[in-house]
């Protein structure tokens, strides 16, 4: 074999080594790219010289096809020696040139090698090799001591390619001196280690600095933090958490947390917690009764957040409690309060509907659901000739006696006022229900004691029966019917519903139809009860209330409003109500009222239609009001089963500026998951809760607990249904200052508020209330 091709190998042979080394350093340093993009551009280098080498050394001009494949492999390689030098810089990709920018001069070598000009093929292809070359050397120039120094095998090996580029590589062949060769792959390999090497240094550095921070997070957090290992044994825990258990920072080490803090019945689904947490990696929340060191209870929520040591791959915990108990304390009371009557202690009426449809999904032809809808005829006259208190005796013993003759009642209820109603699972048949009926009368028929009176309790009672087919509120319906017809017939009655019982029905038709005409005949008008911040003394707005006229005779909005809800009047009467608002907000403003706030009621079907917002837009700019000055009060109903779009529309209603306000509030438990969920401006004590202030009794408290709550949630506060000064006066001092009721004014005509306004522009005087409400604070 020739000395020059011996020569050639000799040379190539380090090239290889080098490519090696650098796929090795690739394998095993954290997959850094710049070592394979060397390696790869150093091989297809090499690769190229080894495919025309024996042709050149022969002084024959290579076949086409070698010739393509060697122009192909240098351009390869030039390109590769270019991005390892963008990849060892870390030069950000914006200031990358595209990828495919380096085809151009790849095309056109192949286009020279494939007419034969092989020689200004490869003057391209080594011109950019000495290029991708130079680009690393300035990498290095910026680097280290090390680095710089380096840096001269890389700018002698870019030189030796810039002499073949300008001479051509076959005016001699492009053999490239060992040292210079063995130089450059070493200097490449020396970089790339110190590179990767200080990499790893900073890597470190960074942990170091996140494990003090997290360390530090750890212990000065003031929520209660512990640490476990997968046995649940506490390793470490903060001040946070000794001062929530009651316990010292040497009593944790070695003690399992189950033993430590958890009450027997909430150990095994908290160890069950935390094994699904340790095994699927995820993190959790839950709610425990906890026990400090102490004896007392506590109710915690804890989150569960899994750790994954990168070393070992072992997982532990660390839990994060947060004492929720007067929270939870104050949900379950709001609970309480939503589905139980407060006098009887029974449950209430919407604890009783949940019941029914219960009952009703499990209703079947063998097994029967009787609905007793039962009336306490003498409660009203108990009431008016003895007095509230006396009333309020008669019916508890009302309430027991029936507790006794309904021992296994699938739920007894206070319906309302002085009906209560019962659900009863008949084994034997519809023909039970007449035996339980007599039952009811028959225990009290028997006068009733109460607060050193007598007086017998008169009852009538309306039966019904769940049945598939029939939806429960129609079955709810038909004992209401069945009720009346019972008290049609006298007291003491009892009438099970059947299918003739419609007149009734049909007396709710026609007033359906009356109200259908109500607004075509001019007989509903707006009246408006002012809201007053007690704290300045002056009116902040008014509430929009509807009143029907219909033949001379005042229909109480009880009666005509569930008969509106319950059709599609409730949308054109609400839009009637809204438009009429906002009109006479318009007319007040050119009077000079121009800062009057508007609430209006929002039925939930008005709700529910997807261009309410936009059409409540169009009648603003209509009228020339702007959004600020309306208030849109939902109550808590239109929430409970929100359509789809509901949270679409509240937001719509956001961004076109007016504001929302939660009636009734808290006559659902739900309500606090609404202040979150929905963009709520304010919320409204129900009068329920109003009229409870000064009483000696749990629920007395739950004014201020609400008021509480508005302030946390950091949302305005109004109560309405205030009729006394003493009421007026606590709500003040625990910061509702904005309330309404018969205490401030009686609803009034648009004049009448007008005149109110107007004649005391500065500070209203309410002398009337004042110093007694709320002092001189």
């Amino acid at each position: 074999m020739d000395m020059n091709l011996w020569s050639w190998i000799a040379s190539a042979v380090p090239h290889l080594l080098f490519v090696a080394a650098l796929l090795v350093l690739w394998w095993n340093d954290g997959r850094q790219r710049f070592f394979l993009s060397f390696a790869l551009a150093e091989l297809a280098s090499t690769s190229a010289l080894w495919c025309v080498a024996p042709w050149l050394f022969k002084q024959q001009l290579p076949p086409i096809a070698v010739q393509l494949i060697a122009t192909a492999a240098t351009a390869l390689a030039s390109y590769g020696f270019f991005r390892a030098a963008m990849d060892f810089g870390e030069v950000h990709s914006e200031r990358r040139a595209p990828w495919w920018l380096w085809l151009i001069p790849a095309l056109l070598s192949c286009a020279l090698a494939g007419t034969g000009h092989i020689d200004s093929s490869i003057r391209i292809n080594v011109a950019l090799e000495a290029c991708g070359s130079g680009v690393l050397g300035y990498q290095l120039l910026r680097g280290s001591g090390v680095d710089r120094i380096v840096s001269i095998f890389v700018w002698l090996r870019a030189s030796l390619w810039v002499f073949y580029a300008l001479r051509g590589p076959l005016a001699r062949i492009p053999v490239i001196p060992l040292p210079v060769a063995i130089g450059f792959g070493f200097a490449i390999l020396v970089a790339g280690v110190l590179k990767s090497r200080r990499a790893v240094d900073e890597l470190h550095a960074r942990e170091i600095r996140l494990l003090g921070d997290h360390q530090r997070s750890f212990e000065q957090s003031t929520l209660a933090r512990i640490k476990v290992d997968r046995e649940f044994c506490i390793k470490e825990w903060n001040a946070a958490a000794e001062k929530l258990f009651g316990y010292g920072p040497n009593d944790a080490g070695g003690k399992k947390i189950s033993d430590l803090i958890f009450l027997t019945e909430s150990r095994d689904q908290a160890q069950s917690d935390w094994r699904d947490a340790l095994s699927n990696g995820v993190a959790q929340s839950s709610l425990y009764t906890n026990v400090t060191k102490s004896g007392t209870a506590l109710q915690c929520e804890w989150h569960h957040d899994v750790l994954i040591d990168d070393t070992t791959g072992d997982r532990s915990l660390t839990l994060i409690a947060r004492d929720v108990t007067e929270h939870e304390n104050a949900a379950a009371e709001l609970r309480y309060v939503a589905y139980h009557d407060r006098l009887t202690e029974l449950p209430n009426r919407l604890h009783f509907e949940e019941v029914l449809e219960d009952l009703s999904q499990r209703s079947g032809r063998d097994r029967e659901t009787g609905v007793f809808f039962i009336d306490i005829n003498s409660f009203k006259q108990v009431n008016d000739t003895y007095g509230h208190r006396a009333g309020d005796l008669f019916l508890l013993s009302v309430a027991r006696r029936l507790k006794d003759v309904l021992p296994v009642v699938e739920c007894l209820a206070r319906f309302e006022g002085d009906e209560f109603s019962a659900a009863v699972v008949l084994d034997k048949g519809r023909e039970q229900a007449r035996e339980y009926a007599e039952a009811i009368h028959r225990v009290l028929d028997e006068s009733v004691s109460f607060d050193g009176h007598q007086h017998k309790a008169m009852v009538n009672i309306g039966i019904s029966f769940l049945q598939p087919e029939t939806p429960w509120r129609t079955t709810l319906q038909e004992a209401d019917i069945a009720l009346t017809a019972a008290k049609r017939r006298g007291p003491q009655q009892t009438e099970v519903f059947h299918p003739e019982m419609l007149d009734q029905l049909l007396e709710r038709v026609h007033r359906e139809n009356a109200l259908q005409h109500a607004i075509e005949r001019d007989e509903l008008k707006l009246v408006f009860q002012p809201q007053v911040d007690l704290k300045i003394c002056r009116v902040t707005g008014v509430e929009a209330l509807l009143r029907w006229t219909h033949e001379g005779e005042q229909i109480s909005p009880e009666e005509f409003f569930p008969i509106a809800e319950q059709s599609d009047l409730i949308i054109e009467i609400g839009d009637w109500v809204l438009q009429g608002a906002i009109a006479q907000t318009a007319r007040w403003a050119t009077e000079g009222l121009s800062n009057v706030r508007m609430s209006v009621n929002v039925a939930p079907r008005q709700l529910a239609r997807a261009d309410f917002a936009e059409k409540l837009e169009g009648w603003l700019k209509h009228a020339g009001v702007s959004p600020k000055l309306i208030e849109l009060e939902i109550t808590e109903r239109a929430l409970l089963t929100p359509q789809p779009d509901t949270l679409k529309t509240f937001e719509a209603l956001k961004r076109l500026g007016v504001s929302i306000a939660l009636d009734d509030f808290g006559i659902g438990y739900s309500a606090l998951a609404y202040l979150i969920r929905y963009p709520i401006d304010k919320i409204k004590i129900d009068r329920l809760f109003v009229r409870e202030i000064g009483k000696e009794n749990p629920q007395s408290r739950l004014t201020g607990a609400i008021i509480g709550i508005a302030h946390v949630m950091q949302v305005g506060i109004v109560a309405e249904g205030v009729e006394t000064a003493a009421q007026a006066s606590y709500l003040k001092e625990r910061g509702c200052n904005e309330v309404q009721g018969y205490l401030i004014s009686p609803p009034l005509s648009a004049e009448a508020i007008r005149d109110l306004l107007t004649n005391r522009t500065e500070q209203l005087d309410w002398a009337s209330f004042a110093d007694e409400a709320i002092g001189h604070s």
